[in-house]
């Protein structure tokens, strides 16, 4: 803004020139000197390159400057209005010009917008909890419907499966700081070497979740169903047909069999997401805190009645500068997380009435699909994927995994870069680590009418080993280990040296 401050109209035109850029704001504190307090309304709003977008969407994101009364709150209020315009990810370039308007004190603004193209396609990776990383290939429609939002469609392969998936995402809801995601999936992912089945997942839902990532309320409704794994057909292997085939309980065990046969499970929940993650990297932190929880209830439709809550809580912090140049300093990483999962038949169970946590039937309720597991490289290191916690005798060459009600981890480690520079620089780094986890059902803690926590602690695991990794992009964290494991129980599946792709510290 230039010019002095004055309520007559020729002033005005002089003083109320603002261009409002990506690339260089004008700075309220610099040039609103001396006007800031001047009286001005806001009239006539002329839009300019709007092709595909409504008129809409930037009446939405004016609304706040409509209300302004002085010339600065104005300008600040376009400021906020370009950033989160911005921030839908529609537009190359947004210019506000400030103009006098056909009244006394009134200003009139001109918005000239310049959009992104139409169609996108992207490539790239994501790694999930379960150490299972995917490609991911997708395509994009921008602005499909004119209220700056996007149609997505996307298809993941990994080792262990596969998912296809239409999403239709509104980053701003109503010209607020809200976003909006729907989805249709379907999704396969193979357990035939942990758990002697493969998981079918069809299912919709919608998120709304704020921009800063702290909040966010989702819906599901999936269809779910388990099949056993393949038999191998004699044609197809000369060992099968020089030998007697195997039966089906020996490829399959007698759970996992029951499981299969209880047919599709039909799932509606709801779940709610607080986030508050001030790490330096979500991949490879040095400093900062993360503290997550999210709480899902299942039942308000459909065969599948439970309520789970998970818990994340890191603390990293850097302890000693490094010595290459560019290269993160050596850190100090300590890590827990919980999770509960409590099925239930009625509100009355829900809410603590005559069913006792641990009886068999009310169990016996909760699928496969909706358990908890524990271990894997990114997870409890030197135990295999799915290696901890309770497994039935049969099907997988180890038994197959069965999940659990209650699981822990905590974790510690000390990292820093390896002593070759031109790895340092890259950011290769090595640590040394501790690690200790249990995963147990209600069984596991129901003494008749009370519980017993202490064998969460009796009967932990724990192991302790050495490491290096990379940072894939800020994506996915690439690791090699190798373990020695300090407390195990006769079932656990042991895997002292590890590779694998993850998120978790």
């Amino acid at each position: 803004l230039c010019g002095d401050a004055s309520v007559s109209s020729s002033h005005i035109a002089t003083a109320l020139t603002c261009t409002h850029r990506f690339a260089a704001r004008v700075s309220g504190e610099t040039k609103m000197s001396g006007i800031a307090s001047t009286p001005v309304t806001v009239g006539e709003v002329r839009m300019s390159g709007l092709d595909k977008t409504r008129q809409s969407v930037i009446h939405e994101e004016l609304a706040s400057a409509r209300e302004c009364r002085t010339l600065g709150a104005l300008n600040d209020a376009l400021e906020r209005s370009v950033e989160n315009l911005r921030s839908t990810g529609t537009f190359e370039g947004i210019n506000i010009l400030m103009d006098a308007g056909k009244r006394p004190q009134e200003v009139s603004l001109d918005v000239r917008v310049r959009e992104r193209s139409r169609l996108g396609v992207s490539v790239g990776g994501y790694s999930s909890e379960s150490d299972n990383f995917q490609l991911v290939m997708g395509g994009e429609v921008r602005n499909p419907f004119g209220f700056a939002d996007f149609l997505k469609g996307t298809y993941n392969q990994s080792l262990k499966g596969n998912t296809a998936a239409l999403t239709y995402t509104k980053p701003r809801i109503f010209g607020e700081p809200m976003r909006l995601d729907m989805h249709a999936r379907e999704e396969v992912v193979d357990f035939e070497y942990v758990a002697s089945h493969r998981q079918q997942v069809r299912g919709v839902g919608f998120a709304v979740s704020t921009h800063d990532g702290r909040h966010k309320v989702q819906y599901k409704f999936d269809l779910r169903d388990a099949t056993p794994r393949d038999l191998p057909k004699e044609e197809d292997s000369p060992m099968a047909a020089a030998s007697p085939t195997r039966n089906y309980e020996e490829t399959i065990s007698r759970e996992l069999m029951r499981e299969t046969e209880r047919g599709a499970s039909d799932k509606s929940s709801l779940a709610y997401t607080f986030v508050n993650d001030r790490r330096d990297s979500k991949v490879c932190p040095t400093n900062g805190t993360l503290f997550s929880a999210t709480t899902e209830l299942a039942g308000l439709t459909g065969d599948a009645k439970f309520v789970k809550g998970l818990v994340d809580m890191q603390y990293n912090t850097p302890i000693y500068p490094s010595p290459v140049q560019g290269a993160a300093p050596f850190a100090l990483s300590i890590g827990t997380s919980l999770g509960v999962v409590r099925p239930f038949h009625n509100v009355r169970d829900l809410l603590g009435g005559s069913a006792r946590l641990g009886d068999a039937a009310n169990v016996s309720t909760l699928r496969i699909f909706d358990r908890l597991f524990l271990g894997g490289p990114a997870n409890l290191r030197g135990f295999e994927v799915q290696g901890v916690g309770p497994r039935a005798q049969g099907g997988s060459r180890t038994g197959d995994s069965l999940g659990g009600d209650i699981v822990w981890r905590a974790m510690a480690n000390l990292s820093g870069p390896v002593p070759i520079p031109r790895l340092a620089e890259n950011g290769v780094r090595m640590k040394a680590f501790v690690n200790s986890g249990n995963l147990v059902t209600w069984n596991d803690l129901v003494r008749g009418s009370a519980l017993d926590v202490m064998p969460l602690g009796r009967s932990a695991r724990a192991s302790a080993g050495v490491g290096t990794y990379l940072n894939l992009g800020n994506v996915a964290r690439l690791e090699i280990n190798y373990s020695w494991i300090l407390r195990q129980e006769a079932q656990d599946v042991i895997r002292n040296f590890q590779i694998g792709l993850g998120v978790n510290i």
